[in-house]
C-alpha cells in the first residue's frame, strides 16, 4: 500500500492545470493500493483506497464550479458508490484494531473476546468479500476506465461528457 505523494503547485499553475493534477493524484492513489485491498491481507490497502475517494470528492467540491453537472453528477455518484463498497471492511478493520486486538492483548486467553471475535470476523470478512465484489465489477471497470479517459481528456473543458464518452469507448 502507498499513502498519496504530497501535491505541489508551481505559482503559475491555471484552474484547468490544478483540476487535473488534483484528480490525477486521486486516480493513481486509489488504483496503486487497489491491489492491497483486494487480497485483504493488509487493512491499509482498503483505507488508503477510501482516503484517495474521499480526496476525489473533496475536490469536486473545490472544483464545483469548473466541472459541468453531468460530469460531477456522474463523478459524486461513482465515488460514493465506490467508497461506500468499501466501508464495511474499513469498519470493521478499525474495530479490529482499535479495539478486539486491544482488548486481546489485556486480557490473554479471555473466552467472551474469543467468543466475540468469531461474528466478528465473519463481519470483516464479508465486508472484504464486498470489496472484492465491487473492484470485480463491470460497474467498478467501467468508473476506472471512463475517469481516467476523463483525465486523458480533460473531460471538464466540455460539456456533455456521456456523449463524448458514449462515441469514444
Amino acid at each position: 500500500w502507498r499513502k498519496a505523494p504530497r501535491l505541489t503547485f508551481p505559482r503559475s499553475v491555471s484552474v484547468d492545470g490544478a483540476i487535473g493534477q488534483v484528480f490525477r493524484s486521486c486516480y493513481e492513489h486509489w488504483l496503486i493500493n487497489e491491489a492491497v485491498a483486494l487480497a485483504g491481507a493488509d487493512s491499509e490497502g482498503v483505507h488508503q483506497m477510501r482516503v484517495a475517494l474521499r480526496r476525489l470528492r473533496t475536490a469536486l467540491k473545490v472544483f464545483a464550479g469548473a466541472i459541468p453537472t453531468d460530469q460531477m453528477a456522474w463523478l459524486k455518484s461513482e465515488s460514493k458508490w465506490l467508497a461506500d463498497s468499501l466501508g464495511m471492511a474499513r469498519e470493521w478493520d478499525v474495530f479490529f484494531e482499535g479495539v478486539l486486538d486491544p482488548l486481546d492483548a489485556l486480557r490473554p486467553g479471555d473466552s467472551a473476546l474469543a467468543a466475540l471475535r468469531l461474528p466478528c470476523t465473519a463481519a470483516r470478512d464479508a465486508g472484504y468479500n464486498a470489496v472484492r465484489s465491487a473492484i470485480g465489477s463491470h460497474r467498478y471497470t467501467d468508473f476506472v476506465l471512463r475517469f481516467g479517459f476523463w483525465l486523458e481528456s480533460a473531460g471538464w473543458r466540455h460539456g456533455d461528457q456521456q456523449a463524448q464518452l458514449n462515441s469514444s469507448l
